[in-house]
């Protein structure tokens, strides 16, 4: 029987692939490039802490799309806060029936609270809106707070259903 040898360390044989030793510049420069972007869309993809100025901006164009439809439609129109989103309500037909394609949704981390002593009225019902924009434009001023962590904007509803937005100085 004959015995073939082989070795199976061809690192040192020059004629093994492509006959250079070491990365050349262009590979190490694909390499760098790689890592950025994988750390910026990592960097980008983590959630902020505390509110975000979209927040409280998608809740002022909602307020503002809900002093406007009570003009238009020349109906009551309000907005309901709930546990874990918000939404626009009109009164109809003796009852407050929600408006489609308004219904939002918001991070559990952050909460909507009526501002103290800027209540409409204490004495109604649970299901009722939080403020109600009226369609004579007889709106009571009202504040709303938006609360995440350390941060606060403030939402100010005045007379007439305007509606501005107070953010904190970063």
């Amino acid at each position: 029987m004959q015995t073939i040898a082989h070795s199976f360390d061809n690192t040192c044989d020059p004629n093994f692939g492509w006959g250079e030793r070491g990365v050349s510049f262009v590979e190490v420069m694909v390499t760098i490039f790689i890592m950025a972007l994988a750390t910026s869309f990592i960097i980008f993809t983590i959630p902020r802490s505390g509110v975000e100025p979209q927040d409280a901006v998608r809740l002022k164009s909602l307020l503002e799309r809900a002093s406007d439809r009570a003009r238009m439609i020349g109906t009551p129109t309000g907005l309901m806060i709930l546990d874990d989103s918000y939404e626009i309500s009109d009164w109809r037909g003796g009852a407050w029936q929600r408006v489609e394609g308004t219904h939002t949704a918001f991070d559990s981390r952050m909460q909507i609270v009526v501002a103290p002593g800027r209540r409409q009225k204490d004495d109604r019902p649970d299901d009722w809106p939080v403020i109600v924009f009226d369609p004579l434009g007889h709106t009571p001023p009202l504040d709303l707070n938006v609360i995440v962590g350390r941060q606060t904007h403030r939402l100010t509803i005045g007379p007439g259903g305007k509606v501005q937005l107070e953010t904190p100085d970063a």
